[in-house]
Parts: structure tokens; sequence; C-alpha cells
């Protein structure tokens, strides 16, 4: 394999080494379809490596295009391909032909009982046919929204490369480490199916951005690694790496003066705290950031500039923020182990108040108006309240949340109907017909429904998850 270039950036380096496996991919005389075996979050750097191919300026004589219909059983994902990909040609037909250029394709999905990939297969070597490249092949990303069943999964791509595929069509897909779907596939077929697994290792590249750009001197540019490492703690689940380099993200915000970036990074750190069972350390963080927003909303942003204002708006920045808090706070009490939803009640009471208080000041009594005229604080009021009620449910205050849900239809009445669908009304719909149901109201049940009718439109029920 030929040496990667030195390159000017971290993503820049691993897309030529991703750009070279390619090209040890294309002059294989056997193989039919890559596969990127990489991590979870890796993906997006193979997606960037198909876009930067797919892209009218690339210089690959490859033509990439890209599937994403999901899979539920081989049958069904062959055919939707078949239609997924003559959408994509329809949509592109009125653009080539403006420049002269005709594809004569049509789908002709031919259904074979014997293996469930010939249909798609063969529509997808006649569109790349139709096209007559001098080189190159035509490549299809497939990337499926989901996946429901990893054996049928298998067995699909089992047919894909049973079948003798002709050179001008390549299909690319990626397997995560996380899940290892088509490892398997690959013993079976080792000649058809090249499997890489390049060195990407994001957290690195991103590491590595943070030392090529920016003043490396600059206390913001210190600031920003600290809070990188913090946030890969926090991912990593370790409580003790958590508590040290939250410590050295805060004392590097306080030496740049930016309390709201004291107040990230205690809330940050009180997420992973929580998450992790480690519920005092987690109050404790969100405690004092609390302590923080409420000391810090009467001064300016930066101390140098009295002057600059910090209002947005949705009002003052530190009120928003002491209410993301308690928010934050809520959220964690409810990830406890042992649910505390007596604990996670106060803080959306508490982040009520607040909001109510805002609202005041901010003389924002009608919501309908838009988001910069006090829309926003109303929306987080409703979620305050829907939180409210949720957790007055769990507590078995069954005619509490009634009311509670009730005042949180209240405040969505008054909203424009475009502010109202980006709410979580549905949910309180949901949880108001549910209570009444099993409370035997019969007439209130009918109520909200008609409300819940006339507020979102006769088919709200169906913007619920099917779980809901």
């Amino acid at each position: 394999m030929t040496e990667p270039l030195k390159t000017v950036n971290a993503i820049t380096r691993r897309l030529e080494n991703l750009q070279l496996l390619w090209s040890d991919f294309t002059q294989s005389t056997t193989a039919s379809c890559c596969c990127w075996y990489v991590e979870q979050e890796e993906l997006t750097m193979i997606d960037t490596f198909y876009q930067v191919n797919a892209d009218e300026s690339s210089d690959t004589p490859d033509i990439f295009l890209r599937l994403e219909s999901p899979f539920i059983e081989p049958k069904q994902y062959t055919k939707t391909l078949s239609k997924e990909l003559a959408t994509l040609v329809d949509a592109d037909r009125a653009g080539l032909a403006e420049d002269n250029i005709f594809i004569d394709w049509q789908p002709k999905h031919k259904v074979d009982p014997n293996n469930s990939a010939v249909g798609f297969l063969h529509d997808f070597f006649h569109l790349a046919d139709s096209l007559d490249l001098e080189e190159g092949k035509v490549v299809i990303f497939l990337l499926p929204s989901a996946i429901s069943s990893p054996a049928k999964w298998q067995k699909w791509w089992s047919d894909v490369l049973s079948l003798n595929i002709p050179d001008k069509i390549a299909l690319m897909v990626c397997d995560t480490k996380e899940n290892e779907l088509l490892q398997a596939v690959k013993k079976k077929f080792p000649n058809k199916l090249m499997v890489f697994s390049p060195a990407l290792d994001m957290p690195n590249a991103i590491r590595e951005l943070m030392s090529e750009y920016g003043d490396q001197e600059d206390g913001c540019t210190h600031f920003r690694k600290a809070y990188f490492e913090l946030t890969q703690a926090v991912g990593k689940q370790d409580v003790n790496a958590i508590r040290d380099t939250a410590k050295i993200a805060l004392t590097l915000a306080r030496q740049i003066g930016f309390p709201h970036l004291e107040i990230t990074v205690l809330c940050t750190a009180g997420n992973g705290f929580m998450l992790n069972g480690k519920s005092k350390a987690g109050i404790t963080a969100f405690d004092e950031a609390l302590k923080i927003a409420n000391a810090s909303k009467d001064k300016p942003l930066v101390a140098e500039f009295p002057d600059m204002k910090v209002d947005l708006p949705g009002g003052n920045l530190f009120e928003q923020l002491s209410v993301q808090i308690l928010f934050f706070k809520g959220a964690g009490f409810l990830s406890m182990k042992k649910t505390a939803y007596e604990q996670a009640l106060k803080s959306y009471e508490q982040a009520e108040k607040q909001l109510a208080k805002m609202l005041l000041e901010k003389k924002a009594t009608s919501p309908a108006s838009d988001w910069t005229n006090g829309g926003i604080i109303h929306f987080h009021l409703l979620e305050a309240l829907r939180m409210r009620g949720y957790c007055s449910e769990r507590l078995g205050r069954k005619q509490q949340a009634l009311k509670i849900y009730a005042k949180a239809v209240s405040v969505a009445e008054k909203m424009s109907p475009e502010m109202r669908t980006s709410t979580t009304l549905p949910f309180i719909g949901q949880a108001l017909l549910n209570i009444c149901h099993k409370q035997g109201m019969k007439k209130e049940y009918w109520r909200v429904q008609e409300k819940m009718d006339n507020l979102l439109g006769k088919d709200w029920e169906k913007q619920l998850p099917k779980a809901a």
C-alpha cells in the first residue's frame, strides 16, 4: 500500500488513508463489496468519505450513491432498494437532461425464489450499464436506517456474495465493532467481502485538530481541550476521570473569567456522576452550577466589558441557564438506580417558578408571537409542567397530575399552531387520556380527546412512539 501523503489536518489525513484503502479495494480482482469495520463514533468519518467522493468536484472515477431503506427482511429489502434507487435516479433526470445526459433505465425488479438479492442487483447492474462509463465503478453505499434482524441481514449478504457481481458495480457497507453483524459473512466469503478496519481514532483526531488550530497559548484553547477530556471521561463512565478532568476544566474556566463555561463543566460532570450512581457528587455539581448562575445574572458576561449585555430572546442568559440546570438536575434524579421522583418533582417545580418569574419580568404574556418574544420561555414552561405531571403520576398522585397536565395544556392553547407542533404536547395528551381511562373518567376522557384533536389535528397520536 502506498504511504499516505502529509496533509493539512487530522481529518484530511484520515480521509487520505480511507482513500488509499478504497484504492486497494477497487484494484481487487475478486472483491465486490467494501465493508468498513469501525467504532460507532467513527461512522461519521465514513459518511464524510462518502460525501467527498459523491461530490461533483471529486476526482474519483467512481460514481457513489447511497440508499438508506430500513432492513426488515431480505425480500422486502431487495424490493425497497430497487424503488429507492429508481426514486434517486428520477430526482436527477431533469438536471442531467439539461446537460444532454439521458439515463435510459427503468427498474424491472425480478424475484428469484432462490436468492433474495437478485432483483436489486439486476436493477443496479443495468443502471450502471446504461451509464456507459469508460472507467471506474458505480458504487452504492448501503446504510439502512434500521436493521430489524441481524440474522436475516447476514442471510441477505450471503445471498449477495454468492452471486457473481460484475466489475462495473460495487457495494459499500459499514459494520460496527459494537455489533459485528458481518464478520461471520466475511468468513464465508473471504475473497468477495473486503473488510477494512481503518485507524481512525476519532477522539485523537479531535485532539489533533485542537492542537493544529487556534492560539495554543490562549486560555480558551486550553479550556476546550480540558472540556473535551471531560466529555471523554463521561462517555467512558470513569468516575475518577470525570472528577479529575472536571477540576482542570473548571479551573481554566475560572481563569478566563467565563462563568457560563463553569456552569457547562459542572452540568456535564453532574450528568456523568448521576449516570454512574454518584448522586451526591452529581447534586453538589448541579447546586454549585445553580449558585454560579444566580450570582452572575446581574453581571456582565466579560468583566473587561461591563456594558456587554447578556440578554437573549428568551431573557437573561444566566436565568435561562438556571432553568437548564434544574432540568438537568431533575433528569439526574430520574436516572438514578432507585428513581427519586420526589426530588425530581422539586427540581421541576423550581424550574416552573423560575420560568414564571422570567415571564413577568419580560412581560411576555402571549407565547403566540414568536420565539424571539418569550416563546422559548413558554416552551420550557410547558416542559417543566409536563415533567411535574409525570413525577406526580409516578408518585401515585393522579388527580394532582391531572391538574398539572391541564395547566400545561392551557399554556399550549395560547401558542401558535406552528409553535405547538414543536412541543411535547402529544405526550401530555396521552398522559391525560391514560389517567382518565384508568380513573374511569369517561366524560373527561372525551373532552381531552376533543381538545387534543383541535390543538394538534386528528392524527396527533401518530406522532407518539409506538412503545409509548
